[in-house]
């Protein structure tokens, strides 16, 4: 084995396997190692709104997903039993008697879709290139908050998790319209 080889080898930097608090990690590449505390500061504070906007891109995926699902009924003509299967299935156990009284059964009786159509759904090129690219750009904001948090710095940790939870605060409330595609589908 050349000696130089090894001697590059050794002079490599390895990273803290442990929590800490100290600056001169990398994030993300060689030359960002932030030292001092002001630099450590703006750090944590761009992974805190990195990480808000990995919730964003979360959010608007399961906004687009519902405007998808909408579009790609209109376009194909087919119905989504599976919105309202809930609202089925309690209409279902409301047939029943119970306790010697009769309870109304439900006016029309809902077709269910094949089990293979449910599971293959129509392909929609132009559709399914932004789905793929909007999930692949929040695997990419996710995988990069994770290789940072593997620098095992505490407070780049905590700062990830701030970020995340203020996120889902913003918006995890943020959901596609339910009751329009519950009523879309029933009728």
């Amino acid at each position: 084995m050349n000696s130089s080889n090894t001697s590059s080898s050794m002079s490599m930097p390895m990273m803290t396997p442990w929590l800490h608090l100290g600056g001169g990690d990398a994030v993300l590449f060689q030359q960002w190692k932030p030292i001092s505390p002001a630099a450590i500061a703006g750090v944590c504070v761009g992974l805190l709104l990195f990480a808000v906007l990995d919730r964003l891109l979360a959010a608007l995926r399961r906004l687009m997903e519902g405007h998808w699902q909408k579009r790609r009924l209109a376009l194909t003509g087919e119905r989504d039993e599976s919105v309202a299967t809930p609202l089925l299935d309690s209409f279902k156990s409301l047939g029943r008697k119970d306790e010697g009284i009769d309870l109304p059964r439900p006016l029309a009786k809902q077709t269910t879709m094949t089990s293979a159509s449910r599971l293959i759904m129509t392909m929609i090129s132009p559709t399914d290139l932004y789905r793929g690219l909007l999930y692949g750009l929040q695997a990419l904001t996710t995988y990069i908050l994770m290789l940072t948090a593997m620098t095992f710095h505490v407070v780049y940790i905590v700062s990830i998790l701030v970020g995340l939870s203020f996120g889902e605060m913003l918006f995890g409330r943020l959901r596609p319209d339910i009751a329009v595609q519950a009523n879309d589908a029933c009728c």
